[in-house]
């Protein structure tokens, strides 16, 4: 089974694929900001300004992570976008292997993968 990340990891994650965090206190006032990636600032502005980062699920996964997660792969490997959609899934399948109940969250891991490889 695949475990569920920690805030921190999904903090990272998220700040990877592109996601600002900024955490303010002053002495009366403690609140957080989420900021999308220009591109996609007023939707996000729109849809999820309460609720901090993306959830794990499936359609932000792929909306948000995996079209820049395949971006870094063919720049980092110098493949086709092919090739890099099968890197990526392959990776996806393996996880899938430990829990098939939960497929947004071996997606997650699948992309961890390629957030730690980019960052060696």
């Amino acid at each position: 089974m695949n475990r569920e990340p920690t805030k921190e990891e999904i903090k990272r994650f998220w700040e990877y694929w592109g996601f600002v965090f900024e955490e303010h206190n002053s002495r009366f006032e403690h609140w957080w900001t989420y900021f999308a990636p220009e591109d996609m600032l007023l939707e996000w502005h729109e849809k999820h300004q309460k609720t901090g980062f993306p959830p794990l699920d499936l359609n932000s996964l792929f909306r948000y992570a995996v079209p820049k997660a395949i971006d870094k792969i063919m720049a980092r490997l110098d493949w086709s976008r092919n090739a890099a959609f099968n890197i990526l899934f392959s990776n996806w399948r393996h996880e899938l292997k430990n829990d098939l109940e939960y497929p947004a969250l071996a997606l997650f891991w699948a992309l961890e993968k390629v957030r730690e490889a980019n960052n060696e």
